[in-house]
């Protein structure tokens, strides 16, 4: 058969196939308080005589009310030993479905979380993707005929948690039937080799290779933005070693790619390059919203669509309508939200415009009134459900007993930004840890002209509006903040940031944050550490 009419046939019966989610979606934006119930009864009814259902008495839940009311609001912690039984064999410990792997993910704190996956929860999270993927699909109807890259990690060996396997055999399985079955038949698909499971350098020749050999690509969507801006500058900066991977496949195309990469400016390659790439589709907000504007301007005249807040424990929200926040996913699981600033615990149709929640979900994977930490943005609604923009992880630093919240920092970090009129885009704050203290350390990039001396008392001036923070400094657990001027002449910054981590993580995907310690960054970056006073307080 026709790639072409093979890839409009398969990208089809998904389309087909999602429709009914589709139509079940807007239905329920209309009334989610009814879609909401049905979902949270259902696990109830249906985990009821478990042993997590048995010690809280599911079977005497008749209604949301008697659910908040008997159900204690829990973290991770609270299922590590109901975890640990089913890792041991044990059946109808969290769920009365049989679990069929556990996911790892380790969240911002570096903590290892392994979650049960049900195939009940595998629909739940086919419920926010077949809206998405009939709306996308509308919006864009060239896609459907194209090759498209879904990103994936390279290939690992899975391993087991006691005798549950753990981790998908490959991250398309997240799409369901369509990624199971139908998946390669569309697919931009890396040739990863034992290389590319050891070296971030392999990893990015393989899936740039796969990606450069289709001129037909038409949808590129990854997690985080930083993985495609890394991907891309691996091809500005090393145009010759990325193209000698395309030669062994095909030497038309790699001349092809030659003469466009040596006769275009960068801003028109990548629609030369892929003529028929229409959407790319990556997180856009919290810690990533400065690399997706830095993307977005790399590769102008293409679309971009930011996702929706999508977690390994839960499919919270999906860009539906145009010009509005992504929309809570509300035929998924049962959502409460948890008031930033007075506590109270809302439900989905009785949040309210411009207020901060926490988001707190249960799910049929076997979490119940989970926190998931992820703070967001009532921005409105469509209809009566609201829509949502993600501003960050609840997360913290505390090197001392400051507990420096994440996103305090990331408000630092942008009112020096504001106060100094720096336009850079690259600053974050490092936790020193030296031998008997530890200080906080603003990195900056060194392609604008500022005091450092000036910036360095206004930071330490923020930070000490926190309680724990000025007792740190009191007691002399913590030193007065220092600035890191990285020298403006070394690797972009951001690249040099990812790649770092990226070899940590072996797959180059990982997030920015606002404060970070998982590295030596010092020792990282080339560039001078000022530090002032050390004494002051």
């Amino acid at each position: 058969m026709n790639q072409t009419l093979l890839k409009t046939a398969v990208n089809s019966l998904w389309f087909y196939k999602s429709l009914p989610g589709e139509i079940r979606f807007r239905k329920s934006l209309a009334n989610p308080a009814v879609a909401q119930e049905d979902i949270l009864m259902r696990i109830i009814r249906r985990n009821q005589d478990t042993e997590y259902g048995k010690q809280f008495q599911f079977s005497k839940i008749q209604n949301r009310n008697n659910f908040q009311m008997h159900i204690p609001v829990t973290r991770y912690e609270d299922y590590e030993f109901y975890i640990q039984k089913i890792g041991a064999g044990k059946d109808q410990i969290l769920t009365k479905e049989r679990v069929i792997l556990f996911e790892p993910t380790g969240g911002s704190t570096g903590i290892k979380k392994y979650i049960p996956w049900t195939k009940s929860l595998n629909q739940e999270f086919q419920m926010g993707i077949s809206p998405w993927i009939v709306s996308l699909f509308k919006k864009y109807p060239a896609v459907r005929s194209g090759s498209a890259y879904w990103a994936v990690s390279p290939p690992v060996k899975r391993s087991k948690y006691e005798n549950i396997p753990v981790g998908f055999s490959h991250d398309s399985e997240y799409l369901g039937f369509f990624g199971k079955w139908l998946y390669p038949s569309v697919a931009v698909l890396p040739n990863f080799t034992k290389d590319s499971l050891s070296s971030v350098i392999h990893f990015k020749k393989a899936t740039l290779a796969a990606l450069l050999l289709r001129e037909d690509l038409s949808l590129i969507s990854v997690w985080s933005p930083s993985l495609l801006y890394l991907l891309l500058d691996f091809l500005e900066n090393s145009p010759e070693e990325a193209v000698r991977s395309v030669y062994g496949v095909c030497k038309k195309r790699a001349g092809k790619i030659e003469t466009l990469i040596s006769k275009k400016e960068s801003s028109d390659l990548y629609r030369t390059l892929w003529p028929n790439l229409k959407l790319i589709s990556c997180w856009s907000d919290g810690s990533s919203r400065e690399i997706y504007q830095l993307l977005k301007k790399r590769m102008e005249g293409i679309d971009f669509q930011g996702k929706g807040l999508i977690a390994t424990e839960a499919f919270i929200s999906l860009p539906f309508v145009e010009g509005k926040d992504p929309v809570l996913s509300v035929n998924s699981h049962f959502f409460e939200f948890e008031d930033a600033v007075n506590g109270e615990i809302c439900r989905a149709e009785s949040v309210k415009k411009d207020r901060q929640y926490s988001v707190i979900v249960t799910t049929s994977g076997g979490l119940y009134r989970y926190r998931m930490n992820d703070l967001i943005l009532v921005t409105g609604f469509y209809k009566k459900t609201p829509c949502m923009r993600f501003l960050s992880r609840d997360s913290t630093s505390d090197l001392f007993g400051e507990k420096l919240h994440h996103r305090a920092a990331q408000e630092m970090i942008q009112s020096v930004r504001n106060h100094f009129a720096l336009k850079n885009s690259f600053a974050f704050l490092y936790p020193q840890k030296l031998q008997s203290s530890g200080r906080y350390v603003l990195f900056l990039d060194q392609s604008e002209s500022f005091s450092c001396r000036e910036i360095a008392d206004y930071l330490e001036a923020k930070l000490q509006e926190h309680f724990h923070y000025k007792l740190c400094r009191q007691t002399g657990q913590l030193l007065k903040a220092g600035l890191f001027q990285i020298f403006s002449n070394t690797k972009d910054p951001h690249v040099l940031y990812h790649e770092a981590l990226g070899q940590a993580d072996k797959t180059g995907d990982v997030k920015f944050l606002p404060v970070d310690g998982r590295l030596p960054w010092t020792e990282i970056f080339s560039g001078e550490l000022k530090i002032y006073d050390e004494t002051s307080v």
